[in-house]
């Protein structure tokens, strides 16, 4: 009860803040909440345009009977762990390399890795499906100047979700370095210049000092990357379709064509909330890894 009281009065205070802050979660509220609570009743119907049909858990069930559901899970997982470590170290790395730059040159590089995430998704997989092409592909010319063999690399099981992850990669850095150049600055000079009296290496000083100052950055990275990976659509509808034999095929993929190609709103809507408790277990790991509870663990 005094939680309760101290809220309200903190309400009262504080009120003109959560005024201005009223637009956004009206929005919030509109466009995500509720579309997300209508979708978690539809998951329970036998749901498309011509009827509605109370079935329980069937929808659930029937997934998990399903093998192409099933792979969809896994290789969005593969996504997940291929994409968020490789770009947060990459692009924490790039970082890392132009922050000590002048500010004219830091400003080019940053435009540089940042101008594929302006272009968009679908224009950086079209792209890419030239280059991945296995005859007229730049990709596989340049490893036939070295007497190699064309790669299938959209076409075979074992190269399609590395190449499609590799594809994300490229415009998806470029936001996160801005994001890291920007920590770095607020992170003082004087406990470098301290570090440096001291002797310590480079390396040192980056484990020792760059890694503690960026974790609150560094969680927060790693937690959108996680949410965004499991998100991933267009790279796939446009590289691979889902093959092949499904080894591309996501959970939200899926859901599209579930929902879209064979008029399955119910199973996709079923589908769309085991992705939401999917992302919430892996976004609530990553927090506690990254909370001091789970670095004293």
């Amino acid at each position: 009860m005094a939680y309760l009281v101290r809220f309200v009065r903190i309400m009262v205070k504080e009120r003109w803040a959560y005024y201005f802050i009223l637009p956004g979660y009206v929005i919030f509220l509109i466009f995500n909440f509720i579309p997300m609570i209508r979708t978690f009743v539809i998951s329970f119907y036998d749901y498309n345009l011509v009827k509605q049909t109370f079935v329980g858990f069937r929808n659930y069930t029937d997934l998990f009977a399903d093998s192409v559901f099933r792979a969809s899970v896994m290789n969005s997982i593969k996504f997940a762990l291929i994409i968020t470590p490789t770009s947060t170290a990459v692009s924490l790395l790039i970082a890392v390399t132009i922050f000590p730059m002048r500010n004219w040159m830091q400003s080019i590089f940053r435009g540089a890795f940042f101008l594929p995430n302006v272009v968009g998704g679908v224009i950086v997989s079209a792209i890419w499906l030239w280059i991945y092409h296995p005859v007229y592909g730049i990709l596989n010319y340049l490893l036939s100047l070295f007497g190699a063999e064309p790669v299938y690399w959209l076409a075979n099981v074992s190269t399609a979700l590395n190449s499609a992850s590799f594809v994300v990669l490229t415009w998806t850095c470029g936001t996160l370095i801005i994001i890291f150049v920007a920590a770095l600055g607020t992170i003082s000079p004087t406990l470098y210049e301290a570090a440096k009296i001291d002797g310590a290496s480079p390396v040192r000083i980056f484990f020792r000092i760059t890694l503690p100052m960026l974790k609150s950055i560094t969680a927060f990275v790693v937690i959108t990357q996680l949410i965004f990976s499991f998100q991933i659509w267009e790279v796939v509808y446009l590289l691979t379709d889902g093959g092949p034999f499904n080894s591309t095929t996501t959970l939200v993929f899926d859901m599209y064509k579930r929902a879209f190609v064979r008029g399955d709103y119910g199973g996709a809507s079923a589908e769309g909330m085991i992705l939401v408790l999917i992302i919430s277990v892996f976004a609530l790991l990553s927090w506690y890894l990254f909370s001091e509870r789970g670095e004293r663990a």
